[in-house]
């Protein structure tokens, strides 16, 4: 049984967390001197066997280890092989104990499997090899991202957060969770723009490793670094021309419910993705550009938008920047030097859905 305190007394990663920063007064600006552009063609890893059957609309995947990895659709979550074969379904559908009706969400560790389930506000639990361990259930406000410590003791929950009384900042963001003790602690707000556009499926960053919590919103390139043990925040901002977000002076409940707002909004602005830790580097992913719709042929047009991803060592000294050309994909994972996706491949009379990978290396 582990003490609400557990995640407040450890050790603090030295010369990164140092005091809670002021509004805009930055630990650290971030300015990236070397930027790429990635024009080669991603590596096919497989295509997935029985997507027609299985997929319908793709919200999330993970890659377990080398030989599998875990797709989750609106009706179900799916264990598959590397090779793209089929292996197992993870519960079914239905409301009982290790079933779900939407998930939308999967993180996993080096034990467990979790799976958000939206309509049911639950969390499942299963091992590696799709096997039912366990669920939590009682949570009140939806969540963007989820991520969860080593020791499988402790989630922390990008959350929807509430709107304070001015209608315009949205505060109690970030729940950390004791999974034992069934205690929570909400920390940090975010602003109308990062509320506008956590609209876009998966957005913002969340990472933790054993002393600290790192996210970002989605609608700026400010890092928060979160200290488990003092509470405190300090924050590094990236200075990014090319990363542009629009800022927001009306009531945000006006924008929301007008779909036309809301879309221009959501065109016309980049937003962050992800945020990744991976071989003593972090990692930001960030689309940026714009959207256009194509009014002949009523479809949006992508190629003015980008992929930009972020580069930086583990004490945020800025590294590379690497800019592909627009991926349609739910997310990504950062994975064994690669960044890896899934796209739908609609040529032909079949759809085929595939796992991609670019590399991540410097050659």
């Amino acid at each position: 049984m582990i003490k609400i305190k557990y995640f407040l007394v450890l050790t603090l990663f030295a010369g990164i967390l140092v005091s809670c920063a002021p509004k805009n007064n930055y630990e650290r600006e971030l300015i990236f001197k070397r930027n790429f552009k990635e024009t080669k063609e991603p590596e096919l890893v497989c295509n997935l066997s029985e997507n027609t059957i299985l997929l319908s609309e793709i919200k999330y995947f993970t890659l377990l280890n080398d030989t599998s990895f875990v797709v989750v659709d609106g009706r179900g979550a799916y264990l598959y092989h590397i090779s793209g074969n089929f292996k197992k379904q993870f519960g079914n559908l239905g409301q009982a104990g290790g079933d779900m009706i939407s998930p939308s969400l999967v993180y996993s560790t080096s034990n467990f499997v979790y799976i958000w389930c939206s309509s049911l506000m639950k969390f499942l639990i299963f091992d590696h090899e799709a096997n039912f361990r366990n669920e939590l259930s009682g949570f009140k406000r939806g969540i963007k991202k989820f991520v969860v410590n080593s020791s499988d003791e402790i989630m922390y929950l990008y959350t929807s957060g509430f709107l304070d009384d001015s209608g315009n900042k949205v505060v109690d963001v970030i729940d950390i969770y004791s999974i034992a003790e069934n205690l929570s602690k909400k920390i940090g707000e975010r602003g109308p723009e990062d509320e506008i556009l956590s609209t876009f499926i998966n957005s913002g960053g969340l990472y933790v490793d054993t002393d600290r919590l790192i996210y970002l919103h989605p609608g700026n390139l400010i890092i928060h670094g979160f200290d488990l043990n003092s509470d405190k925040t300090v924050q590094y901002k990236i200075d990014d021309k090319t990363f542009q977000t629009t800022k927001i002076t009306s009531n945000i409940r006006d924008i929301m419910k007008d779909i036309r707002k809301l879309t221009d909004y959501l065109h016309n602005n980049s937003y962050v993705k992800g945020f990744y830790a991976h071989n003593d580097q972090f990692i930001i992913v960030s689309e940026i550009g714009q959207y256009e719709f194509d009014v002949q042929d009523r479809v949006i047009n992508t190629q003015k938008r980008k992929v930009k991803l972020y580069i930086l060592d583990s004490s945020f000294n800025p590294n590379r920047t690497i800019l592909f050309d627009y991926i349609d994909s739910p997310n990504f994972v950062i994975y064994s030097g690669a960044m890896y996706f899934l796209t739908l491949d609609t040529g032909g009379n079949d759809q085929i859905i595939t796992l991609n990978r670019f590399s991540l290396n410097e050659e």
